[in-house]
């Protein structure tokens, strides 16, 4: 029914992607290990799961000073 040369192609495509997506979850584990890490140097907690606080000041991430922002205008 359909051209073994195509099938072994496509087979060959399913492997390449399988594959690729098997690294893809080992980049995101690395990637979720260390910023699980990092977080918890700083000291960074969820609240609830919504509001980000630094566990030592209590202070909103969103409202943290940029002291290299100093390019950006207030509008």
């Amino acid at each position: 029914m359909y051209d073994p040369v195509v099938i072994s192609l496509l087979e060959k495509n399913v492997r390449d992607l399988q594959e690729q997506l098997r690294n893809a979850y080992v980049k995101i584990k690395q990637l979720n290990d260390e910023n699980y890490k990092l977080r918890r140097e700083l000291g960074v907690k969820k609240d609830n799961g919504k509001n980000l606080t630094n566990s030592s000041d209590g202070v909103w991430l969103g409202d943290v000073e940029m002291p290299d922002a100093e390019h950006l205008k207030d509008e």
